[in-house]
């Protein structure tokens, strides 16, 4: 199942209208019609929430933002135990990074670009 789908179905399940899930969540009703239709009104182009908008639909419809990382494909889903601590760093580091200005990301990809450089 896609992000959008997961969205909507989710969104039908609790009984709200898109303006009602737009009040819950901060974001606009036609983001939100958008997001679950998965694909941008005027441009026709594909859409993909970024993990801001993921945590706002996580609080406003109680479910789980890795999960919802994972449906958006920012993070692979996977079987094993030690990859899902590793998903749930990378959820968080997410979440933290998105939260920065960006000459902060700009810094952190740097350092990340770099340290993956070292280690080859």
């Amino acid at each position: 199942m896609n992000i959008g789908a997961y969205l909507r179905k989710v969104r039908k399940e609790k009984g709200w209208s898109l303006r009602e899930a737009a009040e819950r969540s901060g974001l606009s009703h036609s983001y939100i019609a958008a997001v679950e239709k998965g694909i941008h009104p005027t441009t026709k182009a594909p859409i993909k929430p970024s993990p801001d908008s993921l945590k706002a639909f996580a609080k406003a419809y109680n479910i789980d933002y890795e999960e919802l990382l994972r449906l958006a494909g920012f993070l692979e889903e996977t079987g094993d135990k030690q990859n899902v601590d590793v998903s749930r760093v990378k959820a968080r580091a997410i979440e933290l990074i998105s939260e920065l200005p960006d000459e902060d990301v700009e810094k952190i990809i740097w350092f990340l670009d770099k340290l993956g450089h070292e280690r080859k």
